[in-house]
């Protein structure tokens, strides 16, 4: 019997769901997989309800935080090495697969030290501090982004691992982009929804009038997050706008293919996802991400002409809506962007990682 993977994400999506895609992998490869993580994230609820055996440990990140946190933390790190190595070790776990973050960090730390093969991920254009600390430790590392960790034979450009779905999309022309009556704008803020966004949006989409270009209807769909999704429907209905404002939108793939234009932040995911359905796409990063990683992602799309950058310090509701409107009125430059994001998709990144891992020969009995 093949011993078991032990996988480390948690904190946010953007660590988590990239981790789970790779998992199902695993799983279906017949491979038993242990995943440590928190109490307060969202992979103690979603990993159990995979059917995974979650380990919880406490630690925390050291960024961004007051004085005291950062002094605790690095007591609380070697606490969290060493519930995973006792881990590491009752287990006979064969190999340690981290997706960054402070999760990853104590477990990436507890394979040096047991001499597991490590494996890592990077989601961002921009490399975080665990996947830069870690990496000259690791056996593999595979990135999202090209130039993220430097050359070298031990770091491949696999894409962000994503659900099954994604790889099983038409492609922009189609599904007819750009050809329809309605045009359908996708407003997405990431899953705790953008204050931002959902400030300037609707006045902005309203600037565009009924119909832009040569559509007939402007349909909305905004997610807000569920903290402000009375005020963002409250601001559409007093400017005379029947749009649909969702809280959190479960079915991404079909949202996405249903879109002519998205507007959201640039988290690693949501660029990827985007690249994964094909469609065109203005990107207003987060601007207090760390290390500006979000500007970073939506720079390297918008190099490769499937994007728009703004950035929130240039925002306004009418440089956004000239940018939106100058989008819709050319219907082939339109459709033409979501075939060069679509061209950069890598829709089995999650099962090119999977087989990395197995064909190296870490999960023998020996």
């Amino acid at each position: 019997m093949s011993r078991p993977v032990l996988i480390a994400a948690g904190g946010t999506g953007g660590h988590v769901f990239p981790a789970l895609a790779v998992a199902e992998q695993l799983l279906a490869a017949g491979v038993e997989v242990l995943w440590v993580g928190t109490a307060a994230g969202i992979e103690s609820r979603l990993v159990p309800a995979a059917g995974i055996e979650f380990r919880n440990i406490k630690v925390s990140g050291f960024r961004g935080k007051s004085l005291l946190r950062r002094l605790l933390a690095p007591l609380q790190l070697l606490a969290a090495v060493v519930v995973v190595l006792r881990l590491t070790i009752s287990r006979r776990v064969a190999c340690v697969f981290g997706t960054g973050g402070y999760v990853s960090a104590a477990s990436g730390i507890a394979a040096v030290l047991s001499r597991k093969p490590l494996y890592l991920q990077e989601q961002n254009a921009v490399a975080g501090t665990t996947s830069r600390l870690l990496s000259p430790f690791a056996k593999r590392i595979f990135t999202a982004f090209p130039d993220v960790l430097g050359a070298s034979a031990r770091v491949a450009q696999t894409g962000n691992p994503l659900r099954e779905q994604f790889g099983q999309l038409p492609t922009p022309r189609a599904r007819n982009l750009g050809h329809g009556t309605t045009c359908t704008l996708l407003v997405l803020g990431g899953s705790l929804g953008a204050s931002k966004l959902n400030e300037v949006l609707p006045a902005a989409i309203a600037g565009l009038g009924a119909a832009p270009g040569s559509f007939e209807r402007l349909r909305t769909i905004h997610q807000s997050g569920v903290r402000e999704q009375q005020l963002v429907q409250q601001r559409y209905a007093s400017l005379g706008i029947d749009a649909e404002v969702r809280d959190f939108i479960d079915d991404m793939p079909e949202a996405l293919q249903s879109a002519d234009l998205v507007i959201a932040r640039a988290g690693a995911l949501t660029v990827s996802e985007i690249c994964a359905v094909g469609v065109a796409a203005i990107f207003v990063p987060y601007p207090h991400a760390i290390d500006d990683h979000q500007s970073a992602n939506a720079r390297w799309l918008q190099n490769c002409g499937a994007a728009r950058l703004l950035p929130q310090a240039a925002l306004t509701e009418q440089g956004l809506a000239d940018t939106m409107r100058a989008l819709l009125e050319d219907r082939a430059a339109l459709l033409e962007m979501a075939e060069r994001a679509r061209a950069q998709a890598k829709p089995q990144a999650a099962r090119a990682i999977a087989n990395s891992i197995l064909g190296r020969g870490d999960l023998s009995d020996a």
